[in-house]
């Protein structure tokens, strides 16, 4: 049941707020969209540099985006990927 789940959240969108911080960032998410893309995830890539990262967030969880995964340049340094899962209706 919880793979079943688990495979319902997955399939859905995955959005990657971008921030300031370079291309290598930029490569970085495109080269994990198409890994996430290969394993039939529908990925959505947000690198639209008028809006803060904050209102990117607010953006997807309004439009009911389930993952979000942040790639920050110390996240680049660390070799680390923020990923958050956010509720959904009659799982809060």
């Amino acid at each position: 049941m919880l793979h079943n789940a688990l495979h319902k959240l997955l399939t859905r969108k995955l959005c990657f707020p971008a921030r300031a911080g370079g291309e290598a960032m930029f490569d970085k998410a495109d080269e994990l969209k198409a890994q996430l893309e290969r394993a039939s995830v529908r990925v959505v890539t947000d690198y639209r540099d008028n809006y803060t990262p904050g209102w990117k967030y607010n953006y997807w969880e309004l439009r009911g985006v389930p993952l979000r995964c942040e790639i920050g340049p110390k996240d680049m340094e660390n070799g680390n990927v923020v990923l958050r899962v956010l509720p959904t209706a009659g799982t809060a």
